[in-house]
Parts: C-alpha cells; structure tokens; sequence
C-alpha cells in the first residue's frame, strides 16, 4: 500500500527537481557575486551574460524579493554597453518592482 507510492516515479521526480533547484540557487549567487565583479572590472558583457542568467530565473535568485536589484545591475551593465533602450527597460521594471529603490530611480536617469 503505502509504501509503493513513497517510491512512485511522480515522487521520485520531484524529488529530484527539488534537489536541482536547491543546488541551484548557491549557483546563482555565484552568479551574481561573478557579474558584480565583472561589471566593477570594467568587462561588462561578462557581467551581462551573468546578469541575464539570473534576472530570467528569478525562481533561483538568492533572495528573489531582490529581483529589482539585479535589474538594476542588469540595466547598467546595458547601459555600458550602449544598450540604452534595453537599460531603460530594465531600469523601468526595477521601479516597478520596487518603486523606493533610490538605484533604480538614478538608472532611469542615465
């Protein structure tokens, strides 16, 4: 009875997913703590691709009530790059998101 369905392949899979997803969020932090260096190094499609990864998986994010923050970071790094109308988007969502957010105000302001 019981016990066959604590090893059903439905639980096991889920089971497993919950086990990526854990593992994966020491992954986006790392991910984060990577594109802020690259960004203050001055390589800023690194920081970007790093940027991108995490803001598009929000579900992953160290603290995903931050996810304001990392679209801010996310929109100057475009920012830097040129990508001005791709900055003011993020930087538009950031404020959306977190209206008293000083960081988000100044990148629509670039």
């Amino acid at each position: 009875g019981g016990g066959a369905a604590a090893s059903s392949p439905a639980t096991l899979a889920a089971a497993a997913l919950a086990a990526t997803t854990t593992a994966l969020i020491p992954s986006a932090a790392k991910m984060v703590a990577e594109g802020n260096r690259a960004f203050r190094e001055g390589r800023f499609a690194d920081a970007l691709r790093l940027y991108d990864a995490v803001a598009e998986s929000p579900e992953h994010l160290p603290s995903p009530a931050r996810l304001h923050a990392y679209l801010g970071n996310r929109s100057a790094a475009k920012h830097a790059l040129g990508r001005w109308p791709e900055a003011l988007e993020d930087a538009r969502r950031c404020v959306e998101l977190a209206p008293e957010y000083v960081k988000g105000r100044d990148r629509l302001g670039m």
